[in-house]
């Protein structure tokens, strides 16, 4: 093999591991970054959970839409502008 081939060669060879370098390298701050997310997750629950339980409640729930009164209300208002746009 002449030199010029062996040299190309080898910038093929030190260019591939540097991409995977780069992928592993971002695979572990991904993962890194994936953990303190959950960790700042579990500090604001346990921060809302101490000051709920200064209230005498030990234990919340948050939901988009209830299932009582207030999620028929909703239902309902849904049903009336769906008529109003249909005529």
């Amino acid at each position: 093999m002449k030199f010029s081939e062996i040299f190309k060669m080898s910038l093929v060879a030190i260019r591939s591991t540097n991409s995977v370098s780069v992928d592993t390298a971002g695979y572990i701050v991904g993962v890194i970054f994936d953990h303190r997310c959950y960790d700042c997750r579990q500090v604001l629950q346990n921060s809302i959970e101490d000051g709920l339980s200064g209230l005498g409640s030990n234990t919340f729930q948050v939901q988009k839409h209830g299932y009582g009164e207030s999620y028929a209300v909703l239902k309902a208002m849904k049903k009336k502008i769906y008529a109003m746009n249909k005529d």
